[in-house]
């Protein structure tokens, strides 16, 4: 990696430092929809666990649709809308203690089954820490809170390389808006043109940080099923290299390649 062009890393999160299982997936929505169905039984006892699943899924579609259109809300308000949407229904008095107990109940369930760390990535960011660049983090966010995925992040061990974290649900707006880029290039203090951003969302993380003049990585993995040529875009010619895993930055950096900022 060429340190005269490249000053700072961004990474985004999902599916690119971290992923979810399958069965991981399925126990924290279980959980989810038991807890909540002990709370809400007790005020309405025409409750349905159903009623509750389908509100949690409808809660995952809109967090997708914000983030299409650069958006997203703070979890106090999703959670607010979890309960409206319940309540179509299904009528809830709603009191003040309910959304908070159904936050926790949310941000419970994702530490109580999180996410793993995919394989490599704490390496490759020791690396990057290790030779002196500066690292941050650029999310979109699920249903969990802000508070809870820095918690998860200690608990992983990737907090300490962060120079900060950047969540959508904090700021509420969403990759790929040029606005959160902005916020890591003054937070960075190091020009948009020496800031290299790694992820696998092609839309998002690569067209996204492109608006700000980023360098870019992306990682074309397994989770990729769309090309992203599909959708009226031009194939980039620069500021952009394609890996398949991201292991292969650790390749890109120990061999001091100028491919990362000269592609």
């Amino acid at each position: 990696m060429n340190q005269k062009k490249i000053s700072a890393v961004s990474f985004d999160l999902w599916e690119t430092l971290i992923k979810d299982s399958s069965r991981m997936a399925e126990k924290r929505s279980e959980y989810r929809i038991n807890e909540i169905y002990e709370i809400l039984s007790k005020i309405n006892s025409n409750i349905t666990l159903e009623n509750i699943k389908n509100s949690l899924n409808y809660i995952r579609e809109r967090c997708t649709q914000d983030h299409n259109k650069e958006l997203d809300i703070n979890f106090d308000e999703r959670v607010i809308q979890l309960i409206e949407k319940i309540s179509n229904k299904e009528k809830i008095n709603l009191t003040k203690n309910i959304p908070i107990s159904i936050g926790k109940i949310i941000d419970e369930a994702f530490l109580k089954f999180p996410p793993e760390i995919i394989h490599g990535a704490e390496e490759v960011i020791k690396n990057i820490y290790k030779k002196g660049y500066k690292i941050c983090l650029i999310s979109n966010t699920g249903f969990t809170s802000p508070k809870t995925y820095k918690i998860y992040l200690e608990k992983i061990g990737l907090l300490k390389y962060f120079q900060f974290i950047l969540l959508s649900n904090e700021l509420e707006m969403a990759k790929p808006s040029k606005n959160i880029f902005e916020i890591a290039v003054k937070k960075l203090s190091v020009p948009a043109q020496e800031i290299l951003h790694i992820g696998d969302n092609y839309t998002a993380d690569i067209l996204g940080s492109k608006k700000c003049e980023f360098n870019s990585i992306w990682i074309d993995n397994e989770y990729n099923e769309v090309s992203p040529w599909s959708h009226n875009e031009s194939k980039p010619q620069n500021k952009n290299f394609t890996i398949k895993n991201i292991t292969e930055i650790n390749n890109l950096i120990n061999s001091n390649s100028k491919k990362i900022s000269d592609n």
